[in-house]
């Protein structure tokens, strides 16, 4: 009875006592023996490669399944060092171990150290190749053998300290990245829903401070600090997804990757916030460094490739943007916001890259537009490329159909400016002019860079002193100086804005005065043709300027000869020069011209006149031939017009609308024409924009064309006009020109135009004072003769007493 008790403690006793012993000596092998046997084996082999691998020490914690190394160092014999480690730690878990899988609870890297390198000649490899390659070769042939894969877990990977340096003797690239740490988290080559093989994990990735030189540029990107984060996973076999949240500084890019490698297709959806444009705006390839120290990109974009083609189409903002140029910084540009809406960046499958862009808004754009001593713009200043050297003599130019295609396909749908300025300056004279034109408005449609199409431009704004700024025409981007089509009007401009113009080329100070300056320059293939007419009113002559260098043209004499009685001078002047020309200056032409005409009024005084069109008279406010819209200048004039209504709280005022039969009537012929081409060609433009004139070399135009012909004159008629015609601009001018003729103008819509402009003068002094509303009445509409301003209002005070 004792004796069968006494056996089961015995067989106990003796089976713990073997677990201490195995316990034991698993201990003391795991803790003592293993890892100098470990490190023996690891250095031997390292120098059977022809490297040196060091280990300062190595110790485990066999119970805690803990590792850690001190002090790793691989470099090859006789060579440079291409990893340091100064600890690492690893920690496994038991359990997973039990069922099979290496599941790493946590795997610690500190201050970890990479080089990467290529050195220069012809087949050099990458240093980490080469050991990949010596590794491989060093292996025994084995037969291939389907066997299990194990499953890997990674609960906790950190990296601290790191750092990642590339030399690249090829490409003479060098940059040195870091300290920078990482963190993993959940990593497996598993998916722990399914159990099913994948890959799935979560990452966070301190760079800290990063600057990467880009060598085809030769320039440095900067970022202080650089932050990463995000996810993988493998939602289905064959398909990966991956999230990464890119913090660069205060901006933040929140990326999608959907990677399907079976069916070659990549999509990566980016969401942009608060991005610094700076780094990025040094990078533009401009001659002297711009730089800026504010603005900011929003946006979305998206990403695909698929079969060797690539797209990226979505929208960005910029806001906040300006821009300095030069040493010291000199301001260029700025902007409050630019929205480009619809981006369609690609490539072709014929090999080209095309993008296109539906609208860019551009919200107070303030330009600078600067000429220096020598006449050149600090636009050509920056931009420009040398001049090529020119051709040997037994060269002939090349043709237009010699010339190589562009690789890159533009197209800009419209550009649209809203209360913008530009700052024009000139420092080619003494003094120094400078002027700025205000509250730009308008638009530029159909921008390409498709040789022989031309975009259309219609801009507005206001100048100097209550002058106002209107361009409108045609302008061919892929090279605007040497092909374009531009007339430019200037309106009641002060002449003291102009006054550095009369001291450098007439040797007289100007002391007062208004100018409207009308020009029309066209270019075709840089033989430019210009006509330029100048209103000068009430000039007031000056002092002569001392020293004076020049020819002084005798300007006392000429405006006593040239000014009517209502103190006008009305020249008009041609001009003719090629724009490639190295001493090519429009102004210069200008005052060539100029000093032609008065030097021959002292010389040949008849001849002088003879070449002088008929003078004008202005009138206060004037309406836009065919609108019923008001230019700036008059819309001011109408402002202080209802200041002085305000000041005599008695005061009536009548508007009698006008028209003129005949130019209103052609005028709102072609406006009508116009804009239903425009619309048909899907270029929207509300009443109150500018009506810019179709560019009939954009095939969407010639599209509207024809579709607006057919609307208002008949298909049957297009059709003929359509067979008869050859395919060239000529046909749609044509077709535009009848189109015009269709649209019948008939005195009761003259009425219905002349009432509308009396009624928008009440509506803009209405808008700025609304208790004049019921002091403002409307006359009976009458028919009279346009000016050169445009349609003159009536007005007519009166008093309510």
């Amino acid at each position: 009875m004792r004796l069968s008790s006494v056996r089961p403690f015995r067989i106990s006793l003796i089976f713990s006592a073997v677990l201490a012993i195995l316990a034991s000596a698993f201990w003391i092998i795991g803790s003592t023996w293993a890892p100098t046997w470990i490190k023996k084996q690891i250095e031997e082999y390292s120098q059977r490669l022809g490297y040196s691998l060091q280990i300062q020490s190595i110790s485990v914690k066999p119970f805690q399944l803990t590792a850690r190394v001190e002090g790793l160092r691989l470099q090859q014999i006789q060579g440079k060092q291409l990893f340091a480690l100064d600890a690492g730690l690893i920690r496994l878990h038991w359990s997973k171990l039990m069922t099979g899988e290496l599941g790493i609870r946590d795997l610690q890297l500190t201050n970890p150290s990479i080089l990467l390198e290529r050195p220069d000649g012809d087949g050099a490899k990458w240093n980490w190749m080469q050991l990949i390659e010596t590794i491989n070769a060093q292996k025994p042939p084995s037969t291939p053998t389907k066997s299990k894969t194990i499953k890997v877990s990674v609960d906790q990977f950190g990296i601290q300290g790191a750092r990642l340096q590339f030399r690249d003797g090829q490409t003479k690239f060098t940059d040195d990245l870091g300290p920078f740490s990482l963190n993993l988290k959940q990593l497996s080559n598993y998916r722990q829903a399914s159990d099913e093989p994948g890959v799935e994990g979560l990452y966070e990735l301190d760079l800290g401070k990063v600057d990467v030189l880009i060598p085809s540029l030769n320039k440095m990107v900067l970022f202080n600090n650089v932050q990463a984060s995000g996810g993988v996973s493998s939602p289905e076999p064959e398909q990966l997804t991956a999230k990464l949240n890119l913090k660069l500084d205060a901006g933040v890019l929140d990326f999608l990757f959907h990677l399907e490698p079976k069916q070659n297709l990549i999509k990566i959806d980016v969401a942009i916030d608060n991005l610094s444009v700076a780094p990025i705006v040094t990078l533009l390839p401009a001659n002297n460094p711009l730089q800026t120290n504010s603005g900011v990109m929003a946006g979305k974009l998206e990403y695909q490739t698929r079969q060797g083609l690539w797209s990226t189409v979505g929208e960005l903002s910029l806001k906040n943007i300006e821009i300095t140029e030069g040493k010291p910084r000199q301001p260029f540009m700025k902007w409050r916001q630019a929205d480009l809406k619809q981006i369609d960046l690609r490539k072709l499958a014929s090999g080209k890259t095309s993008l296109t862009i539906d609208e860019v808004l551009f919200d107070q754009p303030d330009f600078k537009y600067e000429l220096d001593e020598q006449g050149f713009s600090n636009i050509r200043r920056m931009f420009s490329k040398p001049a090529p050297s020119p051709a040997p003599a037994s060269e002939s130019p090349k043709s237009a159909a010699e010339v190589k295609p562009s690789n890159f396909e533009l197209d800009i749908k419209a550009i649209k400016l809203r209360n913008g300025i530009v700052h024009y300056a000139d420092l080619g004279v003494v003094p120094q002019l400078q002027t700025d034109i205000r509250k730009l408005n308008g638009s530029l449609l159909g921008v390409s860079n498709v040789p022989g199409r031309y975009a259309a431009i219609a801009l507005d704004g206001l100048i100097a002193d209550h002058g106002s700024f209107r361009a409108k025409g045609q302008a061919a981007f892929e090279d605007p100086r040497r092909n374009h089509d531009v007339s430019f009007e200037f309106k009641n401009v002060p002449l003291k804005a102009t006054n550095a113009y009369f001291m450098k080329y007439a040797g007289y100070a100007i002391q007062d005065g208004r100018l409207d300056l009308m020009l029309n320059y066209r270019a075709k293939d840089a033989e430019l043709v210009g006509q330029n007419r100048f209103v000068i009113k009430d000039i007031e002559l000056g002092e002569e300027v001392p020293n004076f260098q020049g020819r002084r043209l005798p300007l006392r004499l000429a405006i006593a000869l040239l000014e009517d009685s209502d103190n006008v001078i009305d020249i008009s002047l041609g001009i003719k020069g090629n724009v490639d020309s190295p001493e090519f200056s429009a102004t210069g032409l200008v005052w060539q011209a100029i000093r032609t005409v008065l030097t021959n009024i002292v010389t040949a005084p008849f001849r002088a006149l003879a070449s002088l069109l008929g003078l004008q008279s202005d009138t206060p406010i004037h309406a836009v031939l065919g609108e019923s819209s008001y230019l700036p200048v008059d819309q001011e004039k109408l402002d202080k017009l209802a200041g002085v209504l305000v000041k005599r709280p008695h005061a009536t005022i009548e508007f009698v609308g006008a028209y003129d039969p005949n130019a209103d009537k052609a005028a709102l012929a072609r406006a009508r024409a116009d804009r239903a081409i425009l619309n048909a060609a899907g270029f929207k433009l509300s009443p109150q924009e500018p009506l810019p004139i179709p560019s009939l070399s954009d095939p969407r135009v010639q599209s509207g064309v024809k579709s607006a012909y057919g609307q208002q004159v008949g298909r049957i008629k297009l059709a003929q006009r359509l067979i008869s015609l050859p395919d060239n601009e000529a046909r749609y001018q044509q077709l535009r020109n009848e189109l015009i003729e269709s649209y019948a103008v008939s005195e009761a819509e003259l009425l219905q135009l002349a009432s509308a402009r009396a009624n928008r003068a009440k509506e803009l002094m209405v808008a700025q004072q609304p208790n004049l509303a019921e002091r403002i009445t409307i006359g009976a509409s009458k028919a009279v003769s346009a000016d050169q301003e445009g349609i003159p209002l009536g007005i007519s005070l009166g008093s309510k007493k």
